[in-house]
């Protein structure tokens, strides 16, 4: 789909039939460009990074401390029980079995990455700023 004309910043558009307005950012372009695919991780490692500049050191502080307090509870639970799920299975591996702790979703990075991810989803709630 071709963007409209005033869709075009005024500075191109004697340029307009050259040009594609994309929305995005720029390391997002420039990674769709060069294909690269960013890690679970990384994109939200960049959604913190964007609150916290959006925000400030300070806000940000403040909301990361309300989460620790409010979410964490939940969170130690899960995290518990996934890991508790992930040592079964690799017990099961030494005894034999099919299953190894490689197989299992469960590892510390997939726990780590959650954990990070309900930090930036409830940093990002409307109703936390």
């Amino acid at each position: 789909m071709s963007p409209s004309a005033s869709d075009i910043p005024p500075f191109l558009l004697h340029v307009a039939p050259q040009v594609t307005v994309v929305k995005s950012g720029a390391a997002d372009y420039f990674d769709s460009v060069g294909g690269i695919v960013r890690t679970r991780r990384e994109k939200l490692e960049k959604r913190l990074e964007a609150y916290a500049r959006r925000h400030g050191k300070e806000h940000t502080s403040k909301r990361m401390a309300a989460f620790q307090t409010t979410g964490m509870q939940n969170v130690y639970r899960e995290m518990f029980e996934k890991l508790r799920g992930a040592f079964t299975r690799c017990a099961e591996a030494t005894e034999g079995r099919q299953s190894t702790m490689a197989d299992s979703p469960a590892t510390l990075d997939s726990v780590t990455d959650d954990v990070l991810e309900r930090m930036v989803n409830f940093l990002e709630k409307p109703d936390s700023r």
